[in-house]
């Protein structure tokens, strides 16, 4: 049996969530990404899907997009407007999109668990 444990995540207050939130880095192209992020500077997407940033003839690559994004996290975390969870929690979340919606639970796991197989992989 795999170990998980609570850990402290970090929420948008309420207030501003929706503005936070964005659609899954994998059903959009790049461009149709950059058009969201124009409008909204704090879309998860300059997160999980960096490149918008950049035009798409300045665009980094490999580790440096990885940077950029982790740097847009760290930005949205010192502006409060992604804000560390006091305690230790499991969390649940609902994606859906038109009438097809998936639940899913996020907690801390051993990742020789995970590597080994004792955990199921999101995408089986």
């Amino acid at each position: 049996m795999a170990i998980i444990k609570p850990f402290q995540g970090y929420c948008p207050p309420s207030e501003i969530a929706e503005k936070i939130s964005s659609p899954p880095y994998d059903i959009l192209t790049s461009n149709e990404a950059r058009k969201i992020v124009k409008n909204n500077h704090h879309s998860f997407l300059r997160i999980i899907k960096p490149e918008v940033d950049f035009s798409s003839e300045t665009e980094l690559m490999g580790s440096s997009l990885h940077e950029h994004g982790a740097k847009n996290l760290y930005n949205l975390i010192a502006e409060r407007k992604l804000i560390k969870d006091p305690v230790p929690c499991m969390y649940i979340y609902q994606i859906s999109m038109g009438n097809h919606s998936q639940t899913g639970v996020m907690m801390a796991a051993s990742i020789e668990e995970y590597n080994s197989g004792l955990i199921k992989k999101h995408e089986f």
